[in-house]
């Protein structure tokens, strides 16, 4: 069983979201933003070179992103997008709202809570610790869960 759940300001912006978008029949996306500013640098430079490979590129961009992961700063983010771009698979109603949840993202997400709080959204679970997608992948990783 999925529970999963979102708190009336997170519904309340969700449903702002929803109405900016000016979308027919929008679904929420949830997704992470983190802004790298200048921790990129050598991968844009092996791009803009010409001279790398699609695979180099991924291998550089891949082994920069471990050193540098932790120095990220990211916020989980929702989007509007038109629900005929998903499969009804990936579609969960959760109260009045449709989100888009991959399987691992709905297993991921069980027994959370989304919220709303300060302008950002949040994930919360029993712990009443708040958690972004990759925070809560990681903390789930170490086995903190």
């Amino acid at each position: 069983m999925f529970d999963f759940s979102i708190s009336a300001e997170a519904g309340t912006k969700i449903a702002e979201i929803f109405f900016d978008s000016a979308i027919h029949n929008p679904v929420a996306v949830l997704y992470e933003h983190a802004d790298p500013k200048h921790l990129f640098d050598e991968v844009k430079t092996s791009v803009q070179s010409g001279m790398a490979t699609k695979e180099e590129i991924s291998s550089i961009a891949r082994a920069r992103f471990a050193e540098i992961a932790d120095q990220l700063t990211s916020t989980l983010m929702v989007a509007a997008r038109q629900r005929s771009e998903f499969e009804p698979e990936h579609l969960i109603n959760v109260g009045t709202i449709t989100l888009v949840l991959s399987p691992y993202l709905a297993r991921l997400l069980n027994g959370y809570c989304l919220g709303f709080k300060n302008g950002c959204f949040y994930l919360y679970g029993a712990d009443d610790k708040p958690h972004t997608l990759l925070s809560l992948t990681r903390w789930k990783e170490q086995g903190l869960e």
